[in-house]
């Protein structure tokens, strides 16, 4: 993804620069150093994460009812989002606003995603994604979405250039507080329907997202809060 190419890019330069600059004790020119840096008042699952670290927060078994589906991706989760919306403050609900999408661009260095589908009858698609950063995820972008929310009761959005809007919903949906920030959003079809529950989470420099697809009376609140305390307990675990 464009993001963690750029980091993994800056990270290399980075460790040419220092083995550049070693000591005359140090005669090697394939020598590399390592510098591990936390930040001070922050706990193990906030701190900056390794690609290793964030696959292990995922979970390790499918929810009761799902199977892993690693196949499709979800393009409200593309770094390269061109997700539209009108009106444009409703981006903030996906956390897809332009200064959003720029601060992903420059300070995501690790990411991984499970995808779950149901096993049964139903349509139910559970994404679990997790980002890390080399700086703290702002907690306003999520007091930016839930302030969205007076402004989305009806709203359109495209994913894609040139496709016809689809017309939403978005309400609030109850979410436990988790981590530093948590904001939860329903978004769905005035007819019903297909319905996308989200919930984010902000914890130090991670980003928790779960996402549930499902049908509009589908009630997703308890295995949405479950699935992120999971996530919550193995980061840096």
């Amino acid at each position: 993804m464009r993001p963690l190419r750029r980091a993994l890019v800056a990270a290399l330069g980075a460790a040419a620069l220092l083995s550049a600059c070693g000591s005359g004790s140090d005669p090697d020119p394939t020598s590399t150093v390592t510098i591990t840096e936390t930040d001070s008042g922050l706990s193990p699952d906030q701190q900056q994460l390794t690609a290793a670290e964030v696959s292990r927060a995922l979970p390790d078994d499918a929810p009761t009812g799902f199977r892993l589906d690693p196949g499709g991706a979800d393009p409200a989760q593309d770094p390269d989002s061109e997700r539209t919306t009108d009106p444009a403050s409703c981006l903030a609900l996906y956390l897809d606003t332009p200064q959003m999408r720029t601060f992903a661009d420059e300070h995501v260095t690790a990411a991984d995603r499970a995808r779950y589908s149901d096993t049964g009858e139903g349509i139910g698609t559970l994404l679990v994604t997790v980002w890390t950063h080399d700086e703290r995820y702002p907690t306003r972008f999520l007091d930016e979405a839930g302030a969205a929310l007076a402004d989305c009761s009806s709203f359109s959005s495209t994913v894609r250039p040139g496709e016809g809007p689809g017309d939403y919903r978005a309400t609030t949906i109850a979410v436990p507080q988790l981590g530093d920030q948590s904001f939860g959003v329903r978004i769905g079809s005035p007819g019903g329907g297909v319905t996308v529950d989200e919930l984010w989470v902000a914890n130090g420099h991670n980003l928790v997202h779960v996402r549930m697809v499902s049908d509009y009376h589908q009630d997703n609140g308890p295995l949405l809060d479950t699935t992120a305390q999971g996530v919550l307990e193995g980061l840096g675990g």
